[in-house]
């Protein structure tokens, strides 16, 4: 019943109200431990299997399909550019490879921590791209995350070509 569409309302209740769900204050589901129904934080022991949403487990062999790996990056990206709009309404001004560089950024540290960016961001709105590749690169996130923070650089410094 792969890819099958499931449309018993009824079925979908019991499994809901079966399976239970574990959300945030904001409403959205979050990953929890099954065997003790709790939100899994940095530290948590999980007793169970790891499980989100109406019982997704994410471990033993189950996790999430490509198709829907790739759905959920299409809609958190749709996010990610939704919190730039509002925050930084002039980064679609900018030339396509910076513009792909602050939003791989925002998509990794999200739209407030990209925003701590201060000095970066005010030379990329200036057109000083050479200064805020190097802004970009002079952080704590740079050598958190290594690689990406070089190629993202580069498509920063990219941006006066």
């Amino acid at each position: 019943m792969q890819n099958a569409e499931v449309r018993d309302e009824e079925l979908l209740a019991m499994i809901r109200r079966h399976e239970g769900e574990v959300t945030a204050s904001t409403g959205r589901h979050v990953a929890y431990d099954d065997g003790s129904a709790l939100p899994i934080k940095p530290g948590t022991h999980v007793s169970g299997h790891p499980t989100i949403g109406y019982g997704r487990l994410l471990s033993a062999g189950r996790g999430l399909s490509d198709s829907e790996a790739e759905y959920l990056l299409n809609n958190d990206l749709a996010d990610v550019c939704a919190g730039l709009d509002r925050d930084l309404p002039w980064w679609r001004d900018l030339p396509r490879k910076p513009r792909m560089a602050l939003a791989d950024m925002a998509f990794n540290l999200g739209v407030p921590g990209l925003m701590q960016f201060d000095r970066m961001l005010t030379a990329l709105r200036s057109g000083d791209y050479a200064t805020a590749a190097s802004e970009a690169l002079n952080s704590l996130w740079a050598s958190q995350v290594g690689q990406r923070a070089q190629t993202d650089a580069q498509l920063i410094r990219s941006g006066d070509r």
